[in-house]
């Protein structure tokens, strides 16, 4: 799991957040342990390469489906551009200055965009703190989670969406170096499950601020 809220957190004691909740859930339905560790979002992508962990969950990408399968769309979540209500877009040459989450892959359009000056930032809050700071002109990331933090932060602000960069599938994706293929079928399983039982839909009201939406695309 990677260290980026809402998706997984880690105290120093437990992991907390969307996905650890997935996984109990799984867990059960599997009636076997699953292993866990809070990581970067880089490290995760590399222990999923290599095999040494079996699965993830995570936003779909083309890079994501040369290193594991797809087993299981769980909700979709929008990602976009939020800036401040009052900004103008840049004359024509000129770059957005973007904060993004360190290390976390939104779509390859954007990503390879010249149109954007990527700042890298710690996480969605760092995001944030950026442009309440004026070092930015705009952040990326999930448009629910980045809008409440926002509103909270400067309270009255208006803000608003300059691109919906896509609509993300986050996903159960399982490494194709996976020490343990013989139970590619029974974690799929599991996943489909946790949905189909309602189960998911009670887990994601925890989450209210993603809004994400359950089921698949």
């Amino acid at each position: 799991m990677f260290d980026l809220a809402p998706w997984a957190m880690s105290d120093g004691t437990q992991s907390r957040g969307i996905i650890p909740l997935i996984i109990e859930e799984m867990e059960r339905e599997l009636g076997s342990t699953i292993t866990t560790t809070v990581v970067p979002y880089p490290r995760m992508i590399k222990m999923l390469e290599a095999g040494d962990v079996d699965f993830a969950i995570f936003f779909q990408s083309g890079m994501s489906r040369e290193i594991a399968d797809p087993l299981h769309v769980f909700y979709l979540i929008r990602t976009s551009i939020i800036v401040p209500g009052e900004t103008d877009t840049p004359a024509p040459g000129g770059k957005i200055r973007i904060a993004s989450a360190r290390g976390v892959v939104f779509d390859d359009g954007f990503d390879t965009s010249d149109r954007f000056a990527k700042i890298f930032s710690n996480h969605h809050e760092h995001s944030v703190q950026l442009l309440v700071q004026g070092r930015v002109d705009g952040i990326a990331g999930p448009e629910q989670q980045l809008l409440g933090l926002l509103k909270k932060a400067r309270p009255g602000t208006p803000y608003r969406v300059l691109r919906v960069i896509n609509t993300n599938r986050v996903t159960l994706q399982y490494s194709k170096q996976s020490k343990h293929p013989g139970m590619k079928s029974a974690v799929q399983r599991a996943a489909e499950t946790v949905r189909a039982n309602g189960t998911l839909d009670r887990l994601l009201e925890k989450f209210p601020y993603t809004r994400a939406q359950s089921g698949q695309p």
